[in-house]
């Protein structure tokens, strides 16, 4: 049976990896530095997906552009310093990608993370070159959950909305794939819980991303 979709867009941090505790760890290790007051974990995660100056803001509740400018180049400095917090595949991600690939589906990414970041873990997890278009927080003006990066996918594949699956682990992801016009998959084993993503009313939820397989008919 032929699947209903030409296009599946990925969100990256939670939905293809697990980066979730790198992330919790190098936040705790920029609030330190920077002096900010330290907060609980699961207040880290539930900022995952939001544009990065957006999360800095939330985390040090600071409005001070210039501090939030700082709090950015402290982090990036420690992301690839938190060696005790690696970021993973989720189970049978790179299997399931290579399917849908070889079923002829076309494979994007559209992530908060910026491109050099997503550039590195890709090529660490051994998945570069597995998406054919990346859409990272350089290539869109108005981040998530606004539409844009869906929409330059659709533009530059010429694949219409009704064709795409959006898929993601965070309410902000479904937001940005109902706003593009497009189906959505929330993943349950990412940042946020069923709850939350079936009342954004995403069209699927999966709690495996092989689950995926069935989303899309292929087998």
């Amino acid at each position: 049976m032929m699947s209903a979709y030409r296009l599946v867009v990925f969100d990256f941090d939670g939905t293809v990896a697990d980066t979730a505790a790198h992330i919790v760890a190098t936040s705790h290790a920029m609030l330190r530095v920077m002096g900010f007051p330290d907060i609980q974990d699961e207040a880290i995660r539930q900022t995952i997906g939001l544009p990065f100056e957006q999360c800095l803001a939330i985390m040090t509740k600071c409005d001070d552009e210039a501090v939030i400018d700082h709090c950015a180049e402290v982090y990036r400095h420690l992301f690839f310093e938190q060696k005790e917090a690696i970021a993973t595949l989720f189970p049978t991600v790179k299997d399931t990608l290579r399917s849908i690939r070889e079923s002829g589906i076309l494979l994007g990414v559209a992530t908060s993370r910026s491109k050099c970041s997503l550039d590195l873990l890709c090529q660490q997890m051994g998945i570069d070159g597995m998406f054919h278009r990346c859409m990272a927080y350089e290539d869109a003006e108005q981040k998530k959950p606004a539409p844009e990066m869906v929409l330059k996918l659709l533009d530059y594949f010429q694949v219409s909305a009704d064709d795409t699956l959006v898929v993601g682990d965070t309410i902000y992801d479904i937001q940005m794939g109902q706003r593009a016009g497009c189906d959505t998959c929330g993943v349950t084993y990412g940042n946020h819980t069923r709850a939350q993503l079936t009342a954004q009313h995403a069209t699927y939820v999966i709690d495996r991303f092989g689950d995926l397989m069935d989303v899309l008919q292929i087998r």
